[in-house]
């Protein structure tokens, strides 16, 4: 991170379907709406990644996941930490 610059800043998750890497996976978002995507490896979903908004405290962004199964992981700053969750619970 730069100088002046907050967790979560020049995170660009497009509004479409994109392929990103989470570590070594790779891993669709595809967005349902502002602020939400449904997470998928291959064609098989694992989850859906939210973002929320900062609080005054953290004006960054933040992001929550589900699962299909409706469990979730706390809030944090770093989506690929959110989606590696929903990697871990997929692969358990």
């Amino acid at each position: 991170m730069g100088e002046g610059e907050q967790p979560g800043d020049g995170v660009d998750l497009a509004q479409q379907s994109q392929i990103r890497a989470v570590g070594d996976v790779e891993v669709t978002l595809l967005s349902t709406g502002e602020g939400r995507w449904e997470v998928a490896t291959g064609s098989t979903p694992i989850g859906r990644l939210m973002e929320l908004p900062g609080s005054l405290d953290e004006p960054w962004r933040h992001f929550t996941v589900r699962t299909p199964a409706g469990d979730g992981e706390g809030v944090t700053d770093d989506w690929r930490a959110a989606v590696g969750y929903l990697l871990r619970v997929a692969n358990s």
